[in-house]
């Protein structure tokens, strides 16, 4: 649902949800919710709900959120054998229906279930994605910004490796406005919110008794979704006809001024210092820097 509502706001395209054969009506009243939520916030896209795999026929983007969330006490490797069939599944089925599709995998354990679509699919290695590397950076930007009271956007962080609590945040790229963190708190006060962050996803299930819901789904992940959609919607002919006359020849036009080459900006330095006297003293500002 977020996704989706993420995806029509941003005027993308129409939209379709899946669910199983014995759920299509949620979703059909899901869809019909959203629809109708498109009068009050201004955007204009048709959305429906299915169980039909053939409706997923020259799809651009498909996010899949398929499968069983954790619960407390389990680990998402606790979740393979549940949701590899679905995985397979739709794997399948966008192979077969939706070959060109950009797909992004948010079922857990994420790792696992991306082989697994990528494998089933048949797409190329590049077109299947998971969101976790993105929702585990987030949380370790929110917890270091939180402690030392900055604002989120100001942290820029890194986490590599899997989804689970072998994930490695990267200190060395962590940094706020600019500054290496382990200048404003020392590793040890870092270690609480390194252990934190790799624990995120428990946490959530912990409290909620589910899995985490908006953060993975509103991951900066589905910008490359937005990314595609819009490269593709360029490079369709069919989105941007062609209102010249049919004996118009295609015309390449340079837009805005032409990069000045190397060479030339060595003969228009020459010629601005030729104005200069030679005694001419450097800017403060100029002197200070190299210092």
């Amino acid at each position: 649902m977020v996704s989706s509502l993420r995806c029509v706001r941003e005027e993308l395209g129409d939209v379709t949800l899946f669910d199983i054969q014995e759920k299509e009506n949620f979703a059909k009243g899901k869809a019909l919710d959203l629809e109708q939520n498109g009068a009050i916030l201004g955007y204009d896209r048709n959305i429906k709900g299915s169980a039909n795999p053939e409706d997923l026929a020259d799809t651009d983007v498909c996010i899949i959120t398929a499968g069983f969330p954790r619960k407390p006490g389990q680990s998402r490797a606790d979740l393979i054998g549940l949701n590899h069939k679905i995985m397979k599944q739709w794997g399948e089925n966008i192979g077969k229906y939706a070959p060109n599709a950009f797909v992004i995998v948010i079922t857990n354990p994420v790792d696992a279930m991306v082989y697994a679509v990528w494998k089933a699919s048949g797409l190329p290695a590049n077109k299947v994605v998971g969101m976790a590397g993105v929702l585990d950076s987030a949380r370790f930007q929110l917890f270091v910004a939180r402690a030392l009271g900055v604002a989120t956007k100001d942290v820029r962080c890194m986490v590599l490796g899997g989804h689970g609590d072998d994930m490695v945040p990267i200190v060395s790229a962590t940094t706020v406005n600019g500054i290496p963190v382990t200048q404003l708190m020392s590793r040890e006060a870092l270690q609480p919110h390194i252990d934190r962050t790799r624990k995120g996803g428990g946490e959530i299930v912990n409290l909620l008794g589910t899995s985490a819901f908006y953060a993975p789904l509103q991951g900066h992940v589905l910008r490359r979704a937005v990314r595609h959609r819009r490269r593709r919607r360029r490079e369709d002919p069919r989105a941007q006809p062609d209102r010249r006359g049919e004996g118009d020849a295609r015309e390449e036009r340079q837009v805005g001024p032409r990069p000045v080459r190397r060479d030339e900006q060595a003969v228009i330095l020459r010629d601005s210092a030729k104005g200069l006297p030679a005694t001419a003293a450097l800017p403060a500002f100029v002197a200070s820097s190299s210092a």
